[in-house]
């Protein structure tokens, strides 16, 4: 809540949250807009940051399968045993853990390029950020589904989970 309040305050201060009418449609935009992002670290590092993090932790879907097929020799018995906690204690306070980091990495990430950006490109800027952080996920799920059929073609991602677990 307190950073939400220092969020709102730098944007009254510097006249950031100055409202912007909508953009004219014009070319070259989208270049506009990553060439803001090269120029400003304060928003390419969290951007790079937030895709990192989305592909490398949010899929575990399709990771978790794998891992027990080809590590553990297993199969959906097995997969379900990674994803469950031995107590409802410690599962609860496993997920209480993970929601707090995972609110704190999306709020933090998401605040972030709005306060670092111009305006005139925040509409980008955080159009880039959606893609960093929603548009990473789909080629990330692909990696552990094309790991594990040893270099194939990857299946779509909503089947390479359950094409590991029962093959």
């Amino acid at each position: 809540m307190q950073r939400v309040a220092q969020s709102r305050l730098v944007l009254e201060l510097t006249g950031s949250g100055t409202a912007v009418g909508p953009a004219v449609r014009a070319p070259g935009q989208l270049r506009e807009g990553l060439a803001h992002v090269r120029r400003t670290p304060e928003l390419a590092v969290p951007l790079l940051m937030t895709a990192i993090v989305g592909c490398l932790a949010f899929e575990f879907r399709i990771a978790l399968p794998v891992v027990a097929r080809k590590t553990f020799g297993g199969g959906p018995t097995t997969c379900g045993l990674l994803t469950a906690a031995p107590s409802l204690p410690l599962a609860l306070a496993a997920l209480t853990v993970t929601g707090a980091v995972s609110v704190a990495l999306q709020s933090t990430g998401n605040t972030t390029p709005q306060l670092n950006s111009l305006p005139s490109v925040r509409g980008r800027v955080m159009a880039l950020w959606s893609v960093a952080f929603l548009g990473s996920t789909p080629w990330a799920d692909r990696s552990p589904g094309w790991s594990a059929t040893g270099g194939a073609a990857a299946t779509p991602s909503s089947r390479t989970g359950r094409a590991v677990t029962t093959s």
